[in-house]
């Protein structure tokens, strides 16, 4: 059975979420002294956390869509509404005015008024293979969009930027977990990216109906999925 991969429903929308990578460990020794030595396991998945405010009926259908299909596939959430995200005032000034999206070629949007989502990128200026922790990327079109702590898409994973070297606008960062594949030098590294995973915690995100069809979903932890078909 092919496991099939979801848009995450644009309606049923974050009001904050953070991504974080927890570190894995595995069971080490305890001493006599009761002290206890886990060992870290390298490569650690990411989590996304989102929290939910009220949604409206409009949106209602979606929610249930989301709920149904959680265990059966995956999604692909676009990563919102936290300040992980690069941001300068250009960007800033850049997302006002895209805000309806790009338009196709010939300037028509689609027939909800709306476009491509805006995806502000840069370029990966050297190779890189998988299982590297840097990379050489070069912001000309976005100078400065990334410091500590900010998130870089590379391939279709999300990675965090732990340690920057700026030349111009040629930076050389070093990032976490390690590359899922490699990527080619000219490939394109997105500044908005977005997270393939699945729920850890379902039973926290169901709500129910009010009468009046408003739903306020829970919390919930989206685990990061690792496929070689999705890389």
């Amino acid at each position: 059975m092919t496991i099939p991969l979801y848009d995450w429903p644009a309606a049923v929308r974050p009001f904050a979420s953070i991504l974080v990578a927890p570190g894995n460990t595995i069971d080490g020794f305890i001493s006599r002294a009761s002290y206890q030595n886990d060992i870290p396991i390298a490569g650690a998945r990411n989590q996304l956390r989102m929290e939910f405010n009220a949604h409206g009926e409009s949106a209602g259908n979606y929610f249930a869509w989301a709920i149904n299909n959680a265990q059966l596939a995956r999604f692909l959430v676009p990563i919102r509404n936290t300040p992980q995200l690069a941001s300068t005032a250009a960007l800033a000034a850049a997302e006002v005015t895209h805000a309806q999206g790009n338009p196709f070629s010939t300037g028509q949007y689609f027939s909800t008024g709306y476009g491509f989502a805006f995806n502000p990128t840069i370029d990966v200026s050297a190779a890189a293979v998988e299982g590297a922790n840097t990379i050489v990327l070069d912001e000309t079109r976005w100078p400065d969009a990334l410091t500590y702590g900010k998130i870089v898409g590379l391939g279709r994973g999300v990675y965090h930027v732990n340690d920057i070297d700026r030349d111009g606008t040629t930076v050389t960062i070093s990032f976490s977990p390690p590359l899922r594949r490699d990527i080619a030098a000219g490939e394109h590294a997105t500044l908005r990216p977005s997270l393939i995973c699945r729920p850890q915690n379902l039973s926290t995100f169901i709500a129910l109906f009010d009468p009046a069809q408003i739903v306020r979903p829970g919390a919930i932890v989206m685990n990061e999925v690792i496929d070689e078909a999705y890389l």
